[in-house]
């Protein structure tokens, strides 16, 4: 223990604040207003609840239970689709920042298995598949009306955008922070290009007690950069 960690849990709360307020940012694009308090309590009740429901759903569903909660009259389409506008936000941001440090820094990461690379390009087009389908036969979920509503949000969404690079580089920092203390030697920006590169893999649904794929990625990552 010291006070370098104690440094870093800080870091870490500031930046779950970030990520509440970009949620709260991208449901005002859906008409649903939340306040700071309230959009800090669903993310903090939607992280707890991810590490204990598997399958990586207890998130989003305890996001979509609170905001029924607090606005049955609103149509659930339109809460499910804040929800998955929020999710798109951050991936975006995500593979912004870690194709923009991939191609700055050129880490030296050591040549991946092609079993490893085709396995994941089938798994990322299978599961764009998927969403391309379910979109298409939903009855119910109204795309142009999302369309128009983002041309009329332009401003709230750069906004989400914003607050989500702010999370991100919150996030990495206080991993830095903790790795000084520890004594591990690792830069910032390796830091930050692991964590965003290996968080795009939280779309795929595996948790077990929190461990899920975007740990065994980051890992995989961590030691390609050279770390033990």
């Amino acid at each position: 223990w010291n006070a370098y960690l104690l440094a870093g849990v800080l870091l870490s709360q500031v930046s779950i604040c970030f990520f509440a307020l970009r949620f709260r940012r991208v449901m005002r694009v859906v008409g649903l207003r939340l306040s700071v308090r309230e959009a800090l309590r669903i993310n903090a009740l939607s992280m707890f609840y991810h590490f204990f429901v598997p399958l990586a759903a207890g998130a989003d569903v305890t996001r979509y239970i609170k905001l029924r909660g607090l606005a049955p009259e609103r149509r659930p389409v339109a809460m499910a689709g804040g929800i998955v506008l929020d999710h798109i936000v951050g991936l975006g941001t995500l593979i912004m920042i870690a194709v923009i440090l991939t191609v700055l820094l050129k880490p030296t990461i050591v040549t991946l298995d092609t079993r490893v690379l085709i396995f994941a390009a089938v798994v990322v087009v299978c599961v764009a598949a998927a969403a391309g389908v379910s979109i298409r036969q939903s009855s119910s979920l109204k795309v142009a009306e999302l369309v128009r509503r983002l041309q009329g949000h332009k401003l709230d969404v750069a906004h989400a955008v914003a607050l989500s690079l702010a999370m991100q580089l919150l996030t990495a920092a206080a991993v830095f922070t903790g790795s000084v203390g520890w004594g591990i030697g690792i830069g910032f920006h390796e830091i930050l290009l692991v964590l965003t590169a290996s968080f795009i893999f939280q779309a795929l649904p595996f948790n077990v007690g929190g461990v899920g794929a975007a740990d065994i990625a980051g890992t995989g990552l961590y030691i390609a950069i050279g770390l033990t």
